[in-house]
């Protein structure tokens, strides 16, 4: 015999397991009885009931018009509710790297003062003498 707990082979005189402690002689009575009033029909119990109902909601049997229209609105709007969190946590992630980043710079003394990328064009002698972005 096999222990139902851990699989272990016992021998058929054990009244439990030595691995796990269940007990071998309940499994080995419920085995040998043959009696007609421990099997009972699990098709009419209240699990059987919600599994079937559960199965008739997924074949769409029983199931309004609006209902199954309801059901794709809120299956589209949780979709493009999860992409809009996607994006923000990824946008938010980039800013935190961009801005540690730029203090790891700052602390080594990388950065150069605020000059303006933008700006009006160097006159030619300020860029023969290098005082460009000073």
């Amino acid at each position: 015999m096999f222990c139902p707990g851990c699989g272990l082979q016992a021998n058929d005189d054990l009244k439990f397991c030595r691995q796990c402690g269940a007990n071998l002689r309940g499994v080995r009575d419920v085995m040998t009885s043959s009696s007609a009033e421990g099997e009972s029909d699990w098709s009419k119990t209240w699990w059987a009931e919600i599994a079937h109902a559960h199965a008739m909601r997924e074949l769409g049997i029983g199931v309004s018009p609006e209902e199954k229209r309801i059901n794709e609105i809120k299956g589209g709007v949780i979709t493009s509710l999860s992409l809009v969190i996607i994006v923000y946590a990824v946008l938010g992630a980039a800013t935190i790297l961009i801005l540690r980043m730029l203090a790891r710079r700052w602390r080594r003394g990388d950065l150069e003062e605020a000059a303006v990328p933008y700006g009006p064009n160097p006159a030619p002698q300020d860029l023969a003498a290098g005082e460009v972005g000073r």
